[in-house]
């Protein structure tokens, strides 16, 4: 879903691939601990992707442009963050190695700590730039298998003495999105969890932490309902954020009867959705990862939201474009605290679904608050999607004759204010 140019390559985020149930083969051995070190200036973070010319341009894909690694280390700077997110895939590591080093250290030069997705291969569609789901890694644990080596490499490559270390590697991207993988079985959910001890293997000796690919937002969602309504017993609470966190068709999916002219998501599927959820994070709280990994889009009501499926579009039944939805990040925030203690919990990608500067600021707020302890890293999805739903970019982007390459949106001022801690007591409502 989202591409890093390299100095001399680009460098796309992908799915991946693993293989093999192997219970047997996961070790105990545990990851370095994820902390935002003394010497870090904040816990913000920043992805930064192909963004319109215009707020009006944002969803055509026609006036999307990326922009260079000089470009946006500026841009981070801008933010004043201090992490920034890249990728790698195994096939743009095979193409030019010394372009991608060379592009990673350009953001470690510019005092950027990054977090790093590692990624087996490439969902996109080169033509189409559709997502096409592949399969995970085979035998990742197998010390002489190719995505066991390829790790490998790449991590001591980052480990020279010369070279600053990774903040923090991450196995994939949304492990459980099946639009960027096949992962329906539990084999295939073996295979993921295959690649990612892999990698904590490799990285510990290191000192190098590493965490998961990111739970998608509304199969987490799904989740800490189901641990609100059937472990907690908290019945009235569970309803209440499932009012808040979903569109009318997967609502009442969960709380029939259906009104006329809203569709269904389908029990069943819901329900797969939340047990291969806890799935993962059941491996997760004992397989030695540093932290636990989740992504989130506000108003998550609005977000992936289906107009065919419920009569209308989000704005049209009531959900705010200028604000979060009410008490869901900090709900869901609370589940996966109880849930997976002690591990901490880290987002590499939150970011909002509508131009509007005063739900960044409302968003930033709540997590800067670290809910529940809470969100010890926080990267800002700083990109546009192709539909009103999508994510949408703080920049706007320009072809690369422009003068200026980039601009700041409202929301994007609105991120540097707020995390250079200046005055941001004005915004204005989309």
């Amino acid at each position: 879903m989202y591409s890093f140019a390299g100095i001399i390559l680009c460098i796309l985020m992908t799915a991946v691939s693993c293989k093999k149930d192997i219970k047997s083969e996961v070790t105990t051995a545990a990851a370095q601990d994820f902390s935002v070190k003394s010497g870090y200036k904040n816990s913000w973070g920043i992805v930064i992707s192909k963004s319109g010319t215009s707020r009006s341009e944002s969803e055509n894909l026609l006036n999307q442009y990326g922009l260079e690694p000089f470009n946006k280390i500026a841009l981070s700077n801008n933010y004043g963050v201090q992490f920034y997110r890249a990728s790698l895939v195994k096939e743009d590591w095979d193409r030019s190695k010394s372009g991608f080093l060379l592009t990673y250290d350009s953001y470690t030069a510019n005092n950027l700590a990054v977090v790093l997705n590692l990624n087996w291969l490439d969902n996109k569609d080169p033509v189409t730039y559709q997502d096409i789901p592949q399969p995970f890694a085979d035998n990742a644990l197998n010390t002489n298998s190719v995505y066991y080596k390829w790790i490998k490499e790449v991590v001591d490559s980052l480990s020279k003495p010369t070279r600053i270390k990774p903040a923090l590697i991450v196995v994939e991207n949304e492990e459980n999105n099946s639009f960027y993988h096949i992962v329906e079985t539990e084999s295939d959910f073996m295979k993921y969890i295959n690649m990612l001890q892999a990698v904590i293997n490799i990285c510990k000796p290191k000192g190098i932490p590493v965490t998961n690919g990111g739970i998608i937002p509304k199969d987490l969602q799904l989740t800490a309902h189901d641990w609100l309504k059937n472990s907690q017993r908290r019945l009235a609470d569970a309803q209440l954020y499932a009012w808040n966190a979903f569109m009318p068709s997967m609502y009442y999916t969960l709380y029939p009867p259906k009104p006329a002219g809203i569709g269904s998501e389908g029990i069943e599927n819901l329900k797969f959705k939340v047990s291969r959820a806890l799935f993962f994070l059941n491996k997760y709280k004992t397989m030695g990862v540093s932290c636990i990994n989740f992504h989130w889009y506000e108003p998550t009501k609005a977000a992936g939201w289906k107009d065919d499926k419920n009569n209308g579009t989000a704005w049209d039944k009531g959900v705010n474009k200028n604000h979060t939805s009410i008490n869901v990040l900090e709900t869901t925030m609370e589940f996966m605290i109880n849930y997976n203690a002690p591990k901490k919990i880290i987002t590499n990608e939150i970011g909002v679904v509508t131009h509007s500067d005063c739900l960044v600021r409302e968003l930033m707020t709540k997590v800067a608050a670290k809910p529940y302890g809470a969100l010890d890293l926080a990267c800002l999805y700083d990109g546009d999607g192709f539909n009103i739903y999508d994510a949408k970019a703080f920049h706007n982007s320009f072809p690369e004759t422009s003068s200026p390459i980039y601009t700041l949106r409202p929301t994007g001022d609105m991120v540097s204010k707020f995390i250079k801690n200046q005055n941001t007591n004005s915004c204005t409502p989309e």
